[in-house]
């Protein structure tokens, strides 16, 4: 959810969202975004190690991506350094609201 609705991306909008695990041997986990809002692994195995997250969050503006730049609709508040939205990921499966407020 950003700002109260549901997010969707818009046609060529480019959403990139990572679970970065506390354990920084480990590698990040990419999610995809689909056309419904729904948010799902993107790996062959489609599920994730059980454990605690950190969670990035970029969207970049189409119109932005045009021009050659990639304007962050969240103006890297989520980014992977500055981020405060975590997860807890338990064995088997696993529903989580992640909300969001334009910054």
């Amino acid at each position: 959810m950003v700002d109260g609705k549901l997010f969707i991306p818009t046609e060529g909008q480019m959403v990139q969202i990572q679970l970065l695990p506390n354990n920084s041997a480990e590698s990040p986990v990419m999610l995809g975004v689909d056309k419904k809002g729904l948010i799902s692994p993107v790996s062959a195995a489609g599920t994730l190690p059980p454990g605690d997250y950190k969670v990035a969050i970029m969207a970049a503006d189409p119109a932005a991506m045009t021009k050659g730049k990639m304007t962050d609709q969240f103006k890297n508040v989520f980014s992977k350094d500055k981020t405060t939205l975590r997860l807890n990921i338990k064995p088997g499966a696993n529903t989580h609201d992640i909300t969001l407020t334009t910054p």
